[in-house]
């Protein structure tokens, strides 16, 4: 049903589902409680700042086979809605804002959390749209945390302004929280996780095309092929469908590419870069596959990015 409102341009309605619980993404779930709207108030947060070290040795548990408490084991079954292999939770800071805590690995060969956040901030500052990304030190052992950017706070009864910077506010003033629905881009692009493998950027490119606001089409492929090109240059090898998002943005109001989440470099020697899922992005000797974005047709050389106009 959801796929089929995709396809017509519309946003998934709630009135025959249970909506998602407002601390895990997405637009509809199977999961109570039921709620009756998607702008329903958010639950309050399943753990304070003051809990990582309990969460962190949790995670290392899950890590082992070894049982949990019954209330952290919660905390982590939600934090699986949010995708990836490895534990995380939704965490509230001490003003109340929402955080991922992404916990690094016993088996870890490299500084997992450090990497990540690493690849994040210097995709921030090449201009592309990151949120707030941060590393926390516990004993020896180091936490990522990245802003949950489905989010945001404004006063009841009010819309957030055209030119607002949506992560900009938290708690206080009267503000309450909304949250805004999420999809991947394996929901956008219509396809089961068995399809994955045929898709491209170029997929994302036509999926942003036909279903984000007109007023940011192409200023979100603009973005995409940035992305590309970027993954590209620091051999991010977590880069599949999934891992593209989308928020339906309350200023517009429509779909639009979500900020830039889950890059992770990793060291690699390669001629072709491909999806996680399977796709060339770029091709052997250089040369890629033609990735339409925007009223351009681009050509991604290794080391080089080539725009042709059509």
């Amino acid at each position: 049903a959801d796929r089929a409102a995709f396809r017509s341009g519309l946003r998934p309605s709630l009135s025959a589902t249970r909506s998602a619980q407002m601390k895990c993404p997405g637009c509809v779930s199977f999961e109570s409680p039921l709620t009756t709207s998607i702008q329903d108030s958010p639950a309050i947060g399943v753990s304070g700042w003051h809990t990582l070290a309990h969460l962190m040795e949790a995670a290392e548990r899950i890590e082992e086979g070894l049982p949990i408490p019954a209330h952290l084991e919660a905390i982590f079954m939600d934090g699986t809605a949010l995708g990836g292999a490895r534990p995380k939770a939704s965490i509230r800071d001490e003003a109340g804002v929402l955080w991922l805590a992404k916990f690094a690995s016993r088996h870890d060969v490299f500084d997992v959390p450090a990497i990540e956040c690493a690849a994040l901030q210097l995709a921030s500052q090449t201009g592309l749209n990151v949120p707030p990304v941060r590393t926390m030190m516990l004993g020896h052992r180091r936490i990522m945390l990245i802003r949950r950017f489905d989010r945001y706070w404004v006063t009841p009864d009010t819309a957030p302004a055209p030119d607002a910077d949506l992560l900009a506010d938290g708690p206080g003033n009267g503000r309450v929280e909304h949250r805004m629905g999420f999809v991947s881009g394996l929901t956008l692009v219509a396809c089961d996780e068995s399809e994955s493998r045929t898709k491209s950027y170029a997929d994302l490119a036509e999926a942003v095309r036909r279903y984000c606001h007109p007023s940011i089409i192409r200023q979100n492929n603009e973005e995409l092929f940035k992305r590309m090109v970027f993954n590209i240059f620091v051999s991010n090898d977590d880069d599949h469908l999934r891992n593209h998002g989308f928020v339906w943005d309350p200023r517009l109001p429509g779909w639009r590419l979500s900020p830039l989440y889950d890059v992770l470099p990793r060291a690699s020697h390669a001629t072709e870069r491909f999806f996680a899922s399977g796709r060339r992005t770029a091709g052997q000797n250089g040369y890629a596959r033609q990735c339409a974005c925007g009223s351009r047709q681009i050509h991604a050389v290794s080391g080089n990015c080539l725009p042709v106009d059509r």
